[in-house]
């Protein structure tokens, strides 16, 4: 409540800082601030329109339900979108993680009460692999062995799914989801420390392909 109170006690400052932000961003606009609330808009319209009319396109399902209002979807996105690219500044760059705060046993989780369909690469298979810094690297077109690096076949799955050139797998033996929860929740190695090769190389290794044009 005390936040509350000193908004409202300082609500003609607010008032008078906010005026002459809108007027000064928006002082070579031919609306003005008023732009400030139609672009937005627009941008609702357009889109809705677009995928919602013409695509058919629908709320994904989210933790407490859907709704039905494809533009009600939209709107969540856009305005926290507003609000963090009038920030921008050139040369910066904003990366979103929405489950920032999952770990890999609740995605696993959310996976198996939602009884959601995964492309088989995900559990194990025997495979053809080579160890590498002591992490089994899967035989591929893009990935070859050393000639002191032994092809040998291991019943392995991908606790993850990348590049092939930098994505290691484990020793497992999950071949549905409940195997998988079961392995995930007594692993004491994270996904990342298992099977991310470029961490071995150094400590900079995927800013190091950044340089080299890997993206």
């Amino acid at each position: 409540m005390k936040v509350v109170s000193e908004l409202w006690a300082y609500r003609n400052l607010t008032y008078n800082l906010a005026q002459r932000e809108l007027k000064s961003r928006y002082k070579k606009s031919l609306l003005g601030w008023l732009w400030s609330l139609l672009n937005p808009a627009a941008i609702l319209a357009v889109y809705t329109l677009v995928f919602g009319y013409f695509f058919s396109a629908k709320a994904p399902l989210a933790g407490n339900g859907r709704t039905d209002v494809f533009a009600l979807y939209l709107f969540a996105g856009l305005w926290v979108w507003n609000l963090f690219n009038g920030k921008h500044m050139p040369g910066e760059n904003f990366r979103v993680f929405p489950l920032n705060n999952w770990t890999e046993l609740d995605i696993w989780t959310f996976i198996a009460e939602h009884n959601i369909d995964l492309p088989s690469i995900y559990y194990a298979h025997r495979r053809p692999v080579f160890r590498r810094d002591n992490m089994w690297m899967a035989v591929t077109s893009f990935l070859q062995p050393e000639a002191n690096e032994t092809v040998v076949e291991e019943m392995v799955r991908f606790r993850t799914v990348g590049d092939a050139t930098c994505t290691a797998a484990i020793e497992s033996v999950a071949t549905t989801v409940q195997d998988i929860i079961a392995e995930t929740s007594v692993a004491r190695v994270t996904e990342r420390g298992a099977t991310r090769a470029d961490d071995r190389m150094s400590e900079a290794g995927m800013e190091d392909r950044k340089r080299t044009g890997y993206f």
